[in-house]
């Protein structure tokens, strides 16, 4: 196995050589809006299929956070770390309080996990961060 992947990064063939393509190929759009990102493209507008690398098979799902900084750019960056610290605060708050919950914090390493690798766009993905969100404030109101 871990001579395929030595031989799938050597040769540049392989869904690792293709992800590391898309990854140069989204950080060289990217630059050219690094702010506020590229914004939602729509992939019937030719200039925004070029820039979505629909013409080389590319898809910003298969990228991740990269994927999430290509649209959004350095302030949704900044937005969803905000989020992911205010999290963290909430969590460590719970737990000095010694209040453990294996099944909710199963679902946190999860959903947070899953952020690395599906972009947090994606409305399943929004959906589950808000869910987690919405049951750390619940877990928090019933201590106070």
């Amino acid at each position: 196995m871990f001579a395929l992947l030595i031989d799938d990064v050597s040769n540049n063939s392989g869904t690792f050589g293709v992800r590391i393509q898309e990854i140069n190929y989204y950080l060289i759009e990217v630059v050219k809006s690094p702010l506020i990102g590229r914004g939602l493209l729509y992939e019937s507008h030719y200039p925004s299929y070029i820039a979505l690398g629909k013409h080389l098979d590319y898809y910003l799902s298969d990228v991740g956070m990269i994927g999430y900084f290509f649209k959004f750019g350095v302030v949704g960056l900044i937005i969803i770390f905000s989020i992911i610290i205010m999290f963290f605060k909430k969590f460590i708050f719970l737990w000095k309080k010694q209040i453990y919950k294996f099944d909710f914090l199963a679902y946190i390493i999860y959903v947070l996990s899953s952020m690395l690798f599906v972009p947090i766009d994606n409305p399943s993905s929004f959906i589950c961060l808000v869910l987690m969100l919405s049951l750390l404030d619940y877990e928090l109101k019933k201590i106070k």
